[in-house]
Protein backbone atom coordinates (compact mmCIF):
# COMPACT_ATOMS: atom_id res chain seq x y z
CA UNK A 1 0.00 0.00 0.00
CA UNK A 2 2.88 2.35 0.75
CA UNK A 3 4.33 1.99 -2.76
CA UNK A 4 0.87 2.32 -4.31
CA UNK A 5 0.13 5.52 -2.38
CA UNK A 6 3.53 6.93 -3.40
CA UNK A 7 2.99 6.46 -7.15
CA UNK A 8 -0.76 6.62 -7.72
CA UNK A 9 -0.88 10.42 -8.21
CA UNK A 10 1.95 10.37 -10.76
CA UNK A 11 0.41 7.41 -12.59
CA UNK A 12 -3.01 9.09 -12.74
CA UNK A 13 -1.39 12.19 -14.27
CA UNK A 14 0.21 9.97 -16.92
CA UNK A 15 -3.02 8.09 -17.63
CA UNK A 16 -1.70 4.83 -16.15
CA UNK A 17 -4.20 2.69 -14.27
CA UNK A 18 -2.84 1.40 -10.97
CA UNK A 19 -4.37 -1.05 -8.52
CA UNK A 20 -3.28 -1.48 -4.90
CA UNK A 21 -1.85 -4.96 -4.43
CA UNK A 22 0.13 -7.15 -2.09
CA UNK A 23 1.93 -10.46 -2.42
CA UNK A 24 0.39 -12.19 0.58
CA UNK A 25 2.91 -14.69 1.98
CA UNK A 26 0.60 -17.20 3.66
CA UNK A 27 2.18 -20.12 5.48
CA UNK A 28 1.21 -22.33 2.51
CA UNK A 29 2.66 -20.03 -0.16
CA UNK A 30 2.29 -16.69 -1.95
CA UNK A 31 -1.00 -15.28 -3.21
CA UNK A 32 -1.42 -12.02 -5.12
CA UNK A 33 -4.10 -9.75 -3.64
CA UNK A 34 -5.11 -7.17 -6.26
CA UNK A 35 -7.51 -4.33 -5.50
CA UNK A 36 -7.04 -4.38 -1.71
CA UNK A 37 -8.10 -1.44 0.44
CA UNK A 38 -5.62 -2.12 3.24
CA UNK A 39 -2.58 -4.29 3.84
CA UNK A 40 -3.25 -7.85 4.97
CA UNK A 41 -1.41 -8.17 8.27
CA UNK A 42 0.45 -11.21 9.57
CA UNK A 43 -0.24 -13.47 6.57
CA UNK A 44 2.29 -16.09 7.76
CA UNK A 45 -0.17 -17.00 10.52
CA UNK A 46 -2.84 -17.84 7.91
CA UNK A 47 -3.20 -20.84 5.65
CA UNK A 48 -4.04 -20.20 2.00
CA UNK A 49 -7.79 -20.53 2.63
CA UNK A 50 -7.81 -17.94 5.42
CA UNK A 51 -5.63 -15.63 3.32
CA UNK A 52 -7.92 -15.79 0.28
CA UNK A 53 -10.93 -15.15 2.54
CA UNK A 54 -9.20 -12.02 3.90
CA UNK A 55 -8.51 -10.87 0.34
CA UNK A 56 -12.11 -11.41 -0.75
CA UNK A 57 -13.44 -9.59 2.34
CA UNK A 58 -11.87 -6.44 0.88
CA UNK A 59 -13.54 -6.96 -2.50
CA UNK A 60 -10.10 -7.75 -3.95
CA UNK A 61 -9.08 -10.54 -6.35
CA UNK A 62 -6.76 -13.41 -5.37
CA UNK A 63 -4.31 -15.01 -7.82
CA UNK A 64 -2.02 -17.93 -7.00
CA UNK A 65 1.61 -17.20 -7.87
CA UNK A 66 4.07 -19.60 -9.53
CA UNK A 67 2.30 -22.82 -8.44
CA UNK A 68 4.36 -25.83 -7.49
CA UNK A 69 7.73 -24.11 -7.17
CA UNK A 70 9.77 -25.42 -4.26
CA UNK A 71 9.88 -22.18 -2.23
CA UNK A 72 7.12 -19.70 -1.43
CA UNK A 73 4.48 -21.31 -3.65
CA UNK A 74 1.22 -23.11 -3.16
CA UNK A 75 1.11 -26.72 -4.28
CA UNK A 76 -0.73 -27.44 -7.50
CA UNK A 77 -3.35 -29.36 -5.50
CA UNK A 78 -3.95 -26.32 -3.28
CA UNK A 79 -4.24 -24.04 -6.33
CA UNK A 80 -6.70 -26.41 -8.00
CA UNK A 81 -8.82 -26.63 -4.85
CA UNK A 82 -8.81 -22.83 -4.36
CA UNK A 83 -9.79 -22.30 -8.00
CA UNK A 84 -12.59 -24.86 -7.92
CA UNK A 85 -13.95 -23.23 -4.75
CA UNK A 86 -13.84 -19.71 -6.29
CA UNK A 87 -11.23 -18.45 -3.85
CA UNK A 88 -8.78 -17.47 -6.60
CA UNK A 89 -9.54 -16.20 -10.11
CA UNK A 90 -6.38 -17.40 -11.89
CA UNK A 91 -2.84 -18.68 -11.53
CA UNK A 92 0.21 -16.55 -12.35
CA UNK A 93 2.17 -19.09 -14.38
CA UNK A 94 4.61 -16.98 -16.41
CA UNK A 95 7.27 -14.74 -14.91
CA UNK A 96 9.64 -12.33 -16.61
CA UNK A 97 12.52 -13.39 -14.37
CA UNK A 98 13.78 -15.85 -17.01
CA UNK A 99 16.99 -13.87 -17.46
CA UNK A 100 17.95 -14.93 -13.94
CA UNK A 101 17.34 -18.58 -14.78
CA UNK A 102 16.12 -19.73 -18.23
CA UNK A 103 14.99 -22.98 -16.63
CA UNK A 104 12.11 -20.95 -15.16
CA UNK A 105 10.51 -21.13 -18.60
CA UNK A 106 10.50 -24.92 -18.41
CA UNK A 107 8.61 -24.67 -15.13
CA UNK A 108 6.23 -22.18 -16.75
CA UNK A 109 5.68 -24.63 -19.60
CA UNK A 110 4.68 -27.35 -17.14
CA UNK A 111 2.43 -24.95 -15.23
CA UNK A 112 0.74 -23.80 -18.43
CA UNK A 113 0.03 -27.39 -19.50
CA UNK A 114 -1.23 -28.25 -16.03
CA UNK A 115 -3.47 -25.14 -15.81
CA UNK A 116 -4.86 -25.76 -19.31
CA UNK A 117 -5.62 -29.40 -18.51
CA UNK A 118 -7.48 -28.36 -15.34
CA UNK A 119 -9.33 -25.38 -16.82
CA UNK A 120 -7.52 -22.81 -14.67
CA UNK A 121 -7.24 -19.32 -16.15
CA UNK A 122 -3.68 -18.04 -16.39
CA UNK A 123 -1.96 -14.67 -16.16
CA UNK A 124 1.67 -13.59 -16.45
CA UNK A 125 3.29 -10.79 -14.49
CA UNK A 126 6.89 -9.63 -14.51
CA UNK A 127 7.51 -10.60 -10.84
CA UNK A 128 10.37 -8.10 -11.08
CA UNK A 129 13.20 -8.45 -8.59
CA UNK A 130 15.13 -5.58 -10.15
CA UNK A 131 14.44 -2.65 -12.47
CA UNK A 132 15.52 -4.44 -15.67
CA UNK A 133 12.81 -7.08 -15.21
CA UNK A 134 9.89 -4.63 -15.03
CA UNK A 135 7.60 -5.24 -17.98
CA UNK A 136 9.39 -8.43 -19.03
CA UNK A 137 6.06 -10.23 -19.05
CA UNK A 138 2.68 -8.56 -19.52
CA UNK A 139 -0.88 -9.84 -19.33
CA UNK A 140 -3.16 -8.36 -22.01
CA UNK A 141 -6.85 -7.54 -21.74
CA UNK A 142 -9.39 -6.56 -24.42
CA UNK A 143 -11.16 -3.65 -22.72
CA UNK A 144 -12.78 -0.80 -24.64
CA UNK A 145 -12.53 1.96 -22.01
CA UNK A 146 -10.40 0.56 -19.21
CA UNK A 147 -10.66 2.01 -15.73
CA UNK A 148 -9.85 0.58 -12.28
CA UNK A 149 -13.21 -1.14 -11.94
CA UNK A 150 -13.18 -2.82 -15.36
CA UNK A 151 -9.56 -3.93 -14.99
CA UNK A 152 -10.26 -5.44 -11.57
CA UNK A 153 -13.44 -7.10 -12.82
CA UNK A 154 -11.64 -8.67 -15.81
CA UNK A 155 -8.36 -9.73 -14.15
CA UNK A 156 -9.26 -13.40 -14.61
CA UNK A 157 -10.09 -13.01 -18.32
CA UNK A 158 -6.87 -12.21 -20.18
CA UNK A 159 -6.59 -12.12 -23.95
CA UNK A 160 -2.89 -12.95 -24.06
CA UNK A 161 0.57 -12.71 -22.57
CA UNK A 162 3.49 -10.79 -24.10
CA UNK A 163 7.17 -11.34 -23.45
CA UNK A 164 9.63 -8.47 -23.92
CA UNK A 165 12.42 -8.73 -26.57
CA UNK A 166 15.30 -8.79 -24.09
CA UNK A 167 14.00 -12.13 -22.84
CA UNK A 168 13.76 -13.65 -26.29
CA UNK A 169 17.33 -15.02 -26.37
CA UNK A 170 16.77 -16.96 -23.13
CA UNK A 171 13.46 -18.25 -24.43
CA UNK A 172 14.83 -19.22 -27.83
CA UNK A 173 17.48 -21.43 -26.23
CA UNK A 174 14.67 -23.31 -24.54
CA UNK A 175 12.41 -23.35 -27.59
CA UNK A 176 15.16 -24.97 -29.68
CA UNK A 177 15.10 -27.95 -27.35
CA UNK A 178 11.50 -28.19 -26.17
CA UNK A 179 8.11 -28.01 -27.84
CA UNK A 180 6.28 -24.75 -27.28
CA UNK A 181 3.07 -25.23 -25.32
CA UNK A 182 -0.17 -23.70 -26.52
CA UNK A 183 -3.23 -22.78 -24.52
CA UNK A 184 -6.67 -23.25 -25.97
CA UNK A 185 -9.21 -20.61 -25.03
CA UNK A 186 -6.61 -17.92 -24.47
CA UNK A 187 -5.48 -17.31 -28.08
CA UNK A 188 -2.83 -20.04 -27.93
CA UNK A 189 -0.48 -18.14 -25.67
CA UNK A 190 3.19 -18.82 -26.27
CA UNK A 191 2.37 -20.68 -29.50
CA UNK A 192 4.96 -18.59 -31.29
CA UNK A 193 7.19 -16.55 -29.01
CA UNK A 194 8.15 -14.01 -31.69
CA UNK A 195 4.50 -13.25 -32.35
CA UNK A 196 4.07 -12.12 -28.72
CA UNK A 197 7.15 -9.93 -28.41
CA UNK A 198 6.33 -6.34 -27.46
Amino acid sequence: MEAYNAIKGLCENLGIITLPAQEVASRDGDILAIGITEEIKKPRKMDCYEATDKIKEQGAKAIATHPGLPKGSLSRNQVLDLYRNNKIIAADVVTGAVDANPLFMLRHRKNIKWANKNGIKVVGFSDAKRAGQIGACTTLYDLENPDKESVLKNLGNPSGIKIAPNYLSSLEKIMQTYDVTTLTGTKQLLNNVRRYVV
